[in-house]
């Protein structure tokens, strides 16, 4: 008579489990190898990161330094250097805003709006990104090209997370727009914002619009 067949018993959880890591044992070490190794160098990432954005910092002093004390040529060449070591960083951000400013002031706009358009608005530089917008529109103004000044002014208030400033940078493109002498798109901006009776920007609104309105009637 054939031996009666007997089934694994799996009642007791304490055998399957450790019968389970024998067989997996190997398997189970390496992905828990794994998994403390990407934890550490995603520390080792921040930690790195951060030390880097403090030396970025200590770094603008020297050229904030020169611009104080009149010395252009050596501030920009100290802010071109921290800009190219520290990019991605705050302190590279404010860097270029800062070089920015340096060409504006000399009517380089050009060079100036070109440092600007390398900058990027995300991640660290994100709290940036309407500052920086708003730099460029200063730059587009400068050079006369009122219509991109207003857009970039548009593209500020859309990066600003603050209502009131977002108000301003309105008004500053409703005022591009009319140097531009497109009526249109300044009224249109001036209505928007002399809805909002409580906005900084409310009365001169109604101001800009009673005189557009009256420079167009006596175009007719």
């Amino acid at each position: 008579m054939a031996a009666p067949i007997v089934s694994p018993s799996f009642d007791d959880p304490t055998d399957s489990l450790a019968e389970w890591f024998r067989s997996n044992g190997r398997t189970t070490a390496i992905a828990a190898t794994v998994i403390v190794l990407l934890g550490g160098g995603a520390w080792l990432y921040r930690y790195a990161s951060a030390q880097q954005a403090v030396q970025a910092d200590e770094q603008l002093m020297q050229p904030e330094r020169s611009l104080s004390a009149g010395n252009i040529p050596l501030a920009q060449t100290d802010l071109k250097r921290l800009i190219q070591r520290f990019g991605g960083t705050p302190a590279a951000t404010q860097a270029s805003m800062l070089l920015a400013q340096t060409y504006f002031d000399q009517g380089k706009n050009a060079d100036g709006i070109a440092v600007l358009d390398k900058v990027s608005r995300r991640g660290a530089s994100a709290p940036f990104a309407a500052a920086v917008e708003a730099l460029t529109a200063v730059g587009e103004s400068n050079a006369g090209k009122y219509g991109d000044a207003a857009k970039q002014y548009l593209k500020a208030a859309a990066a600003s997370p603050y209502a009131a400033e977002q108000s301003q940078y309105k008004a500053n493109a409703a005022r591009a727009f009319a140097y531009a002498g497109d009526t249109t798109q300044a009224v249109a901006l001036w209505t928007e914002l002399a809805k909002d009776e409580k906005s900084p920007q409310a009365a001169e609104a109604h101001l800009r619009l009673g005189e557009l309105t009256a420079r167009a009637a006596s175009k007719r």
